[in-house]
């Protein structure tokens, strides 16, 4: 009996050795997954000595991309803010001498399209995503990544904003009827506003965001912007505060091309009113300063997984929106900051601006032609 019961202690412990065996070497093979790149990614980025990240001069942006070294104290951030015009050309320059010192590039889409890339400055983000949550497309909008660049791989889009071509009006001189009526881009040419409209310079530094909305927009198209910069008398200006001051003051009934400025102006009780919605045609889906390309032969490149890992994670995310106010594309964070009619809904019709359609020069002459045949410049 006791030989019998010795046996079976034996074969028990055997077994239950034996399941821990097959438990421990399960466990390494589900870990080395994504959990052994990692733990060794982050061990080398610590060793790295610091990240360096390119990045917009707000201080909203400054605060949200700091976040990071709260996270991960033992990497040292190297954060220089800089305006798009100036952070293309300097890359550019430093590595024509042969100096790789940027690590990534947090921004606008212009600079990482127009410069960057034709530098062949740039490796696949798409590389440097480890850990599940940032693998996992489902989390973002619509359930896929969004990308600037053609190739869907190196100039991430984190930021989706609604914008349907920031427009405006004064509260005193537009009727609520009227701006209810107001349901295509196509009503701006209805004669009752002729000469009652005042806008930005589209071809003003800054100012062009909007125009491929109009001018690569199916319902809308080249036709469409010629026939509102010859028909409608638009009054142009370069200075978007004496537009602003126009339009409070009722010199013009409406704005065009006013992005943001309306909203600050509203805050200050000004009686002027945002008709930034979408239409008929649709809502554009702006990147604002949120993508993030990932230099090649970047100095520090393992500190730069680990930033972007970070920086595109849930927690990285609600930093970012916390910060800048600004759509976070991740939809696993609540959106409490963000005003509803920013947000893309899941379904709809929205232009989201890429390489295909970021071409402005086209549309920059046919506005040239337009105000020639006006007799303007």
């Amino acid at each position: 009996m006791r030989i019998r019961k010795l046996s079976a202690l034996l074969i028990g412990a055997t077994v239950a050795a034996t399941l821990s065996w097959i438990g421990s070497v399960w466990s390494a093979e589900v870990k080395s997954s994504w959990q052994v790149r990692w733990e060794k990614t982050l061990e080398a980025a610590k060793r790295e000595n610091g990240v360096t990240v390119y990045g917009p001069s707000g201080i909203e942006y400054q605060n949200a991309i700091m976040e990071f070294q709260k996270r991960y104290p033992d990497i040292k951030l190297n954060y220089v803010a800089s305006s798009g015009s100036v952070r293309g050309p300097r890359i550019v320059m430093e590595r024509r001498a042969e100096k790789y010192l940027v690590d990534l590039l947090v921004g606008g889409s212009t600079t990482p399209m127009s410069v960057l890339l034709p530098a062949q400055a740039l490796d696949p983000i798409r590389a440097t995503f480890i850990v599940p949550e940032v693998t996992d497309e489902s989390k973002w909008w619509r359930k896929k990544f969004l990308f600037v660049d053609s190739d869907s791989e190196r100039i991430f889009m984190m930021e989706g904003q609604v914008s349907s071509g920031g427009m405006g009006y004064n509260t005193k001189l537009v009727r609520a009827e009227e701006v209810q009526n107001f349901q295509s881009h196509w009503d701006l040419l209805n004669p009752r506003w002729k000469g009652k409209m005042v806008a930005r310079d589209p071809r003003a530094p800054g100012s062009s965001q909007n125009l491929p909305f109009y001018y690569y927009n199916p319902m809308l198209g080249p036709q469409f912007l010629y026939r509102l910069f010859t028909e409608t008398d638009l009054t142009f200006t370069r200075d978007p505060r004496l537009l602003i001051d126009w339009l409070a003051q009722g010199k013009f009934h409406l704005a065009l091309f006013v992005a943001s400025d309306i909203d600050r102006a509203k805050e200050q009780g000004l009686p002027v009113e945002s008709l930034d919605r979408p239409m008929k045609e649709g809502a554009s889906i702006g990147s604002g300063f949120g993508t993030v390309s990932y230099l090649n032969r970047a100095p520090h490149p393992n500190a730069a997984r680990v930033f972007v890992n970070w920086l595109l994670s849930r927690e990285g995310q609600i930093a970012w929106q916390k910060n800048t106010v600004r759509n976070s594309l991740r939809t696993d964070i609540r959106k409490d900051n963000i005003p509803a009619d920013a947000i893309p809904a899941e379904q709809g019709n929205y232009f989201v601006r890429t390489m295909e359609n970021n071409d402005v020069r086209p549309i920059f002459k046919l506005i040239d032609e337009a105000l020639a045949q006006k007799g303007k410049r």
